[in-house]
């Protein structure tokens, strides 16, 4: 069964422009995104007039005749994380190019890959999403990763908060296992337990927390090298 992301079915009128925006970040070379965004630095706290110095945000900006709504800015920062991240993530141009071809075979499943991705990243609250999503994508680019493992491993990180992903990343720092005389002693049992699908614990309430398998998925694809710091 096909697994879909819970959004809303209304679709903002800045969509169409994003999609295509991202489409051609997507196909660029190397060069000439390094070209674009050698002076431009991106990240938790980044200003609005900063991302508009980005090439395809200028344009989306100088398009627009009454100016951007709040959502609609967030979104564009959000997007532009996304990209940076993605490119981040040493996808060659071969390997763009021929994820372009294979997309462009079946056009409607490419305006689905498209959607499904602005969607969650419109969903997120914290632009440390964004910059998540952006290598989980690089990843399916690369073929390191399916279609429905990127959906699996975008839809458990839409529904994770900060803090659980904070508790993956401390559990990468040691083999993704925390003993049990550390989760005593430190009072961590309610930290995990309030987590869903990312841990899993031995025992009821007293035993050693493991990452699950795909918690171990999302850090190794996705946030292993992202700064998740407020």
């Amino acid at each position: 069964m096909e697994m879909t992301c819970n959004v809303p079915n209304e679709t903002p009128d800045l969509y169409p422009e994003l999609r295509a925006n991202i489409e051609n970040e997507i196909i660029r070379t190397q060069n000439d995104l390094n070209r674009d965004y050698a002076e431009i630095i991106l990240d938790q706290t980044f200003q609005e007039d900063i991302v508009k110095e980005i090439p395809w945000v200028k344009t989306i900006y100088s398009a627009v005749k009454i100016g951007l709504n709040l959502r609609d800015r967030a979104l564009i920062k959000k997007i532009s994380v996304f990209i940076q991240n993605f490119n981040a993530g040493d996808v060659t141009d071969q390997e763009r190019e021929e994820f372009l071809q294979n997309l462009n075979a079946d056009p409607k499943f490419k305006q689905k890959v498209f959607d499904y991705t602005l969607q969650l990243n419109d969903r997120f609250l914290q632009v440390q999403k964004a910059a998540i999503l952006g290598r989980l994508f690089a990843n399916y680019v690369k073929q390191n990763i399916d279609w429905r493992k990127y959906q699996l491993l975008s839809e458990t990180l839409d529904t994770q908060t900060l803090h659980s992903l904070n508790l993956l990343h401390e559990l990468s720092q040691n083999d993704f296992i925390m003993k049990d005389k550390d989760v005593i002693e430190g009072n961590r049992t309610e930290d995990f337990m309030s987590v869903n699908n990312l841990f899993w614990e031995e025992g009821y309430v007293q035993g050693s927390i493991y990452a699950s398998a795909i918690g171990r998925e999302l850090w190794e694809y996705g946030i292993k090298e992202i700064d998740l710091a407020e």
